[in-house]
């Protein structure tokens, strides 16, 4: 059975003729009627035993071991229609409908029968999730974006929100790929800016069809400009969308905590955890950890970490500051700041860079975390700022 047969089989192939809606029992039947040729028929039963197990033991963890070949996945896949609009990233967080040990199921027996074979790994990924991954590496200048762009007539005029909504027709993909090259080929912000407005002409941005968190995080990823960013400096830039971005953000948190503090305070740090991140670390060996997560921070001065607040470099160089001045013992504050930033006083005091940028009342310095304490707290930052 070729790849592209597998492709084939619809779940509408597998509805009801009246319209109703099937149990999975009679939805595997109904394909297997419709289309007799498609299976193994050793596939059939390892799938139909499966589920017959499934509809006996709600409660009891999956027999996965049961699904042998990449037919037996795909088949039972079918099966579940609810899951074929989901991205492979929320398939894999879903714990409630069993997608996410499916997915893990599927990943492992690919692994299995091809532990060495990365090409074979994709291809037999490929066969359930088709659009799960588009290879842009050929795309070099901004002359191949456009051209790329252009085959697809149908992304014309859409913003960076209907682009990134739309995963079956690779805009999401396509989006987050080209803001991925911009940051890294293209330094100068202006120039980013000029070259991603001949693609996506600036327009008023529209976040209203964001719904769910996992709609918000994956808006905030597909833009890497954004990453490390506090509320105050995602607030101040207009062009990119990060200001509206976060007003439209506070307003969904409040919206679906309904006054929930705690609920507020986990809808923010899904997006925004690093402002509060610092504040838990207690060991020299933490702050190391983390900053070896950021390979770009190596060797830089003080003063190159004051200036970078794109990167996030800034606020760890701060709260860094803030927890070495609980160390009593002068010499180990100063062995600290070395063991990061081993050129910092020699290009510190040369360079006259500018004082860290430190809230007057950080967020990390208190548990409490809330819409608009952050609001309260950003507004006051700029207005000293002016």
């Amino acid at each position: 059975m070729s790849r592209e047969d597998l492709r084939g089989i619809r779940p509408e192939e597998a509805s009801d003729q009246n319209g109703g809606s099937l149990g999975t029992i009679d939805r595997l039947n109904q394909l297997i009627v419709q289309n007799p040729e498609r299976y193994a028929l050793s596939t059939v039963a390892r799938v139909r035993a499966f589920v017959n197990f499934e509809m006996a033991n709600p409660d009891r963890q999956k027999p996965m071991r049961l699904f042998q070949e990449v037919d037996d996945f795909h088949l039972y896949f079918q099966l579940r229609p609810e899951w074929h609009e989901k991205s492979v990233k929320a398939l894999s967080r879903d714990t409630k409908s069993g997608a996410g040990a499916f997915y893990e199921a599927f990943t492992l027996w690919v692994k299995k029968v091809a532990p060495e074979d990365r090409q074979k790994q994709e291809q037999l990924k490929d066969v359930l999730f088709p659009h799960r991954k588009i290879s842009r590496g050929h795309l070099t200048s901004i002359e191949d974006w456009i051209a790329e762009f252009e085959k697809h007539p149908e992304w014309a005029g859409k913003s960076g929100v209907a682009m990134i909504d739309d995963r079956e027709g690779g805009g999401g993909s396509f989006y987050k790929g080209f803001n991925h090259w911009l940051e890294r080929h293209v330094k100068d912000k202006e120039e980013r800016k000029k070259l991603r407005e001949r693609l996506f002409p600036k327009q008023k941005y529209d976040w209203s069809s964001l719904k769910t968190l996992d709609q918000w995080i994956e808006a905030f990823n597909a833009h890497p400009q954004w990453l490390g960013r506090g509320y105050a400096l995602m607030v101040e830039d207009k062009e990119s969308g990060s200001s509206s971005f976060f007003q439209t953000f506070a307003q969904w948190v409040r919206k679906e905590a309904q006054g929930d503090k705690a609920k507020e305070k986990e809808l923010i740090l899904a997006i925004f955890p690093r402002r509060n991140e610092y504040r838990q670390f207690t060991t020299i060996g933490e702050w190391e950890k983390e900053f070896n997560t950021h390979p770009e921070w190596h060797g830089r001065s003080s003063g190159e970490m004051i200036a970078d607040r794109e990167s996030g470099a800034n606020a760890f160089y701060a709260s860094f500051l803030r927890w070495t001045r609980t160390i009593g013992d002068s010499k180990m504050r100063f062995a600290y700041k070395r063991r990061f930033f081993s050129n910092a006083r020699r290009k510190y005091r040369s360079e006259k860079s500018p004082e860290p940028y430190i809230s007057s009342n950080p967020v990390e310095e208190t548990d409490e975390v809330s819409i608009d304490k952050i609001i309260a707290e950003m507004l006051e930052e700029l207005e000293e700022r002016k």
